[in-house]
């Protein structure tokens, strides 16, 4: 199965939490766009801010993945090496 690989889990672990958070902030802020009394001119310059946000959010929390990922590999190389050392003839 695909997410028996370590790396495949941890792909997941990032596209997951990216996948859902994208999709309701297109779905909601779209709709409270919908909501709000504005003309054409105006409804289009805040969905271009909508999208900047997007992108600097999404960005965001890529980075706050992608992190949380490194780091833990990074504590997993550590404890093997350290393993490796004090086990070591």
């Amino acid at each position: 199965m695909i997410l028996q690989n370590p790396v495949s889990r941890a792909i997941l672990r990032i596209i997951l939490p990216y996948v859902v958070l994208a999709g309701l902030w297109i779905l909601l802020s779209d709709r409270l766009l919908g909501f709000l009394p504005l003309g054409v001119a105006a409804h289009t310059q805040w969905s271009i801010y909508k999208g900047l946000a997007f992108v600097f959010v999404t960005a965001f929390l890529l980075s706050a993945l992608l992190r949380t990922e490194l780091n833990a590999g990074a504590r997993l190389i550590f404890l093997r090496s350290a393993i490796l050392f004090l086990f070591s003839p």
